[in-house]
């Protein structure tokens, strides 16, 4: 039913990821500058850090499956490696280009929130919030499978991603996992209720064509500087946390909806001559309705366009 992706396979026009839909989902503008004007911003920080993080539990868990976990600095260094091919051009949230000191201090806060990561991991036995790391099957495994229309009428497409972790596609029910960043602030938390609401775990599911038990393991970004910069003596420890959501044959069902709507909407087939995107109804009354003030790659362009 899937197939997993060996090697480079060049995306396709009609290989169609979560992302893809998620953005097109929050605002066809936004969809519309990324993947039909192919306008590129330069990376957010958030992106290398989030990344890097993602280079040392992928490593981790490597290690854990041949039994051969390493020391801290080992995990330390493939992360700074990874950095520092990566980090050239990176921008601060506001859009400004970041000082080497401030690409230093990120680099610190993420090797920070990955120490959180591995010193929870050692300490619990590779159990975390009830997540057992010695479960993970494989990380990083990129599928695609070919969209079943069933009564629809629609194009051929496939649904292609890539999953963090993977623990089981042989039982009833796959067992899939992402790994998270997010603010350490309670108000942003992950919960159920926003597993819920991530198209992410539903793609994933309809990839591997079965019920699916999808884990988000969540690593709160705690800092260890200040605001202006100083070095916090004793900054807050990073405790990883699990919120688990699943999905069925009634989440496809609704997601083939969504999917069809977007393939219709965007005129896939006609190499998106009939598009004409509009932005997010999110709209802001103290923006004037110009734009919707929302956090987007795409402010400038959209408010160029709209006349904000």
């Amino acid at each position: 039913m899937f197939e997993v992706v060996e090697g480079e396979l060049w995306w396709q026009k009609n290989h169609i990821s979560q992302s893809k839909l998620d953005l097109f989902n929050k605002c066809q503008l936004a969809w519309w500058f990324r993947y039909v004007q192919k306008i590129r911003s330069p990376a957010k920080l958030w992106l290398p850090q989030g990344s890097s993080v993602h280079i040392g539990v992928e490593n981790y868990l490597d290690d854990l499956k041949k039994g051969d976990v390493k020391d801290l600095t080992h995990y330390f260094l493939l992360m700074e490696m990874y950095w520092d091919e990566n980090s050239d051009d990176v921008r601060n949230k506001d859009g400004s280009v970041m000082t080497p000191e401030e690409k230093y201090r990120a680099l610190r806060d993420a090797q920070h929130w990955f120490r959180g990561f591995y010193e929870s991991a050692i300490s619990s036995g590779n159990n975390l919030d009830g997540f057992d790391l010695t479960q993970v099957q494989g990380t990083e495994i990129e599928m695609m499978r070919k969209v079943d229309w069933g009564d629809r009428s629609g194009p051929e497409i496939y649904l292609r991603g890539k999953i963090d972790m993977v623990l089981d596609l042989d039982g009833p029910v796959a067992k899939l996992a992402d790994l998270k960043t997010s603010s350490p602030n309670k108000a942003y938390a992950w919960t159920p209720d926003k597993a819920r609401r991530k198209i992410q775990a539903t793609a994933y599911g309809y990839i591997v064509g079965k019920p699916v038990e999808f884990d988000y393991l969540v690593l709160p970004k705690e800092s260890r500087f200040t605001k202006r910069g100083a070095e916090v003596n004793s900054p807050a420890s990073v405790v990883p946390y699990k919120v688990t959501t699943t999905r069925s044959e009634i989440d496809y069902e609704m997601f083939l909806n969504n999917l069809h709507d977007f393939v219709q909407t965007v005129d896939l087939e006609n190499d998106y001559a009939g598009f004409r995107p509009y932005p997010t109804g999110m709209i802001d009354p103290k923006w004037g309705n110009a734009w919707c003030g929302q956090l987007c790659d795409y402010q400038e362009e959209c408010q160029a366009k709209h006349g904000g």
